[in-house]
């Protein structure tokens, strides 16, 4: 999750002349209740996809307490927020409407923890390496198993494509790197999980949780903090990542989360298992994608497994493609790359969007 502190710390930058109570979506379930004076009340749901339920429950919570429905801002890194609750109003007939707002807030919090010492060090490491060709071709980091990324573990499997890709499946126990530490294994894994000895994890498939002893954490199950996760040193062996994102398998979501954002800062071009048009909402963003030496048009399809199957295929033919010929390709990407990682630490876009919102909510 975001820092609240920082979170709290942007809105109070936007709207300092608004007295604003802020919530976190817990507090509906344990009957909150803000003090009586107050302009906006702000609700962070920030890291987590909309859907039905989260509109029901807020505003059952707001008729309960007596709460005015347009003092009441929802905010989510859910890019499908308002689309998604515009949809559910005129489902349900609501006469009276929250406020949505929506942002890439991972974008902000992942930033927010390069600390100057580790962001000096990963510039360095891009520049120095941006032009040498990598051990292997692709890798793939997956946590939880959906429908997706079994599809996309079936197809290298398949395909006989091990050879290319390397990919982690940490629900199954199953990562890149067992470790990727030069140092003593259990103290190190007790570092980067801060003391920690026992790590949560809900398993989706079958809907339970389960807890894994610190001896079976992975380095890229600790995403929230860039300089914890170790993972610098992995990503440095190979030319390409395969990004499955999130909620990819739902086609009325835009969903970005920290698994975007890491080929980008560690200097990588990356094929999109994604929501339809994440490519192209990246370039909103600033971003620059690899439609330079990638078929990007599967982007555009309108379902996950017609992305998947069109992607796959591109995946393929460069795992087809002659040492030369490969090296060629990626040798393209320099300047994309280079413009990314600039654009990760420096650009203002998310601000700039979030206060447009701000202020088309409070005028």
């Amino acid at each position: 999750m975001i820092n609240r502190y920082i979170f709290q710390q942007i809105f109070n930058e936007l709207i300092p002349e608004h007295k604003v109570e802020y919530m976190r979506f817990e507090d509906l379930y344990v009957n909150n209740i803000p003090s009586d004076s107050y302009d906006y009340i702000i609700m962070y749901h920030e890291m987590e996809v909309s859907n039905d339920v989260v509109f029901e429950d807020i505003h059952k919570y707001l008729k309960e307490n007596n709460l005015p429905e347009n003092k009441f801002i929802l905010v989510m890194g859910d890019c499908s927020l308002t689309e998604s609750y515009k949809l559910f109003v005129k489902k349900n007939y609501i006469k009276k409407e929250i406020n949505t707002l929506s942002g890439f807030f991972m974008e902000l919090c992942v930033r927010n923890s390069f600390d100057p010492k580790y962001k000096n060090k990963v510039l360095k490491h891009i520049s120095e390496n941006v032009d040498k060709i990598k051990k292997k071709r692709f890798l793939s980091m997956n946590g939880r198993l959906k429908p997706h990324r079994h599809a996309l573990i079936e197809f290298i499997g398949r395909n006989n494509l091990g050879d290319y890709i390397d990919y982690s499946l940490l629900e199954n126990n199953l990562p890149i790197d067992k470790y990727n530490f030069k140092t003593n294994v259990e103290d190190y894994v007790k570092n980067i999980t801060e003391g920690e000895d026992v790590i949560g994890w809900h398993n989706m498939k079958s809907d339970e949780h389960k807890d894994f002893h610190i001896n079976y954490v992975y380095a890229d199950s600790k995403w929230w903090y860039a300089h914890k996760e170790n993972l610098l040193p992995l990503y440095s062996n190979y030319n390409m990542d395969i990004v499955t994102e999130s909620e990819s398998n739902h086609e009325d979501k835009l969903f970005f989360t920290e698994k975007t954002l890491r080929p980008i800062y560690f200097g990588l071009p990356f094929f999109m298992i994604g929501n339809k048009g994440m490519l192209s909402r990246l370039k909103e963003f600033g971003y620059a994608t690899y439609d330079d030496i990638i078929d990007e048009s599967y982007d555009t399809l309108p379902t996950w497994r017609k992305r998947l199957k069109y992607a796959t295929k591109e995946i393929r033919r460069f795992c087809q493609m002659s040492d030369s010929d490969f090296s060629n390709e990626i040798k393209k990407t320099k300047n994309n790359i280079l413009h990314n990682v600039d654009h990760f630490f420096n650009n203002d876009f998310q601000i700039k969007r979030i206060q447009k919102q701000i202020e088309d909510i409070v005028r």
